[in-house]
């Protein structure tokens, strides 16, 4: 089980430091280890009444207000998109969660580029996590301090990424083994902080 553990590590860190179009972390100028997910900061996961990871999509619209689901490719997560006191609130349910349960969500200051109608949220979003970092953290150097080194850092957005490997036992004595892992991306435009992206998903 250590050598999986290495070998992940090792397969992250040369995704980081891969270049060109279509690698994820392509943006990435420095690489640091994922950090322990009981180190994840509190409150990133929650949004309101909804949990990354359990809630679903039904339920952030039913909580949030009627949304539709905005166009997507049939690998593509669903998403359903909100305003609120200015901001934008993208909620996305993938493969992971089977496109029913939330497996992240991104809080923007502007729109995404390709001009999605998000209705109004019903429910004040102040209380989360991602929406005090939004509206108070300022710059990358106030972020750093608050969390710590990034586990990917680049020109324009700083990447943490928590991970857990829990080994249950099933019934007959077989090892089950859960992987759960959590990222956040910030990006910054023009040296401020622009949007939050949390990412949580489990594999077994």
């Amino acid at each position: 089980m250590a050598a999986a553990a290495g070998i992940a590590i090792v397969a992250f860190v040369l995704g980081c430091q891969q270049s060109g179009p279509g690698t994820a972390n392509s943006d990435c100028t420095a690489v640091m280890q994922p950090r322990a997910l009981s180190k994840l900061p509190s409150g990133m996961l929650q949004l309101a009444s909804l949990k990354i990871g359990s809630s679903s999509l039904s339920e952030a619209i039913g909580a949030l207000g009627d949304a539709q689901r905005l166009p997507r490719r049939e690998t593509d997560p669903n998403v359903v998109c909100y305003t609120w006191n200015g901001l934008h609130l993208y909620l996305e349910a993938g493969a992971a969660g089977g496109w029913k349960i939330l497996t992240g969500y991104e809080l923007r200051k502007t729109e995404r580029e390709d001009g999605d109608v998000c209705a109004k949220s019903n429910v004040d979003l102040s209380s989360s996590r991602a929406s005090s970092l939004l509206q108070s953290a300022g710059t990358r150097l106030q972020l750093v301090k608050q969390l710590g080194k990034p586990t990917c850092e680049g020109p324009n957005l700083l990447r943490y990424r928590y991970e857990k490997r829990q080994v249950d036992k099933a019934p007959g004595g077989r090892r089950v083994e859960t992987d759960m892992v959590a990222t956040i991306k910030f990006s910054f435009l023009k040296g401020e902080l622009e949007s939050v992206a949390v990412n949580y998903i489990e594999t077994t």
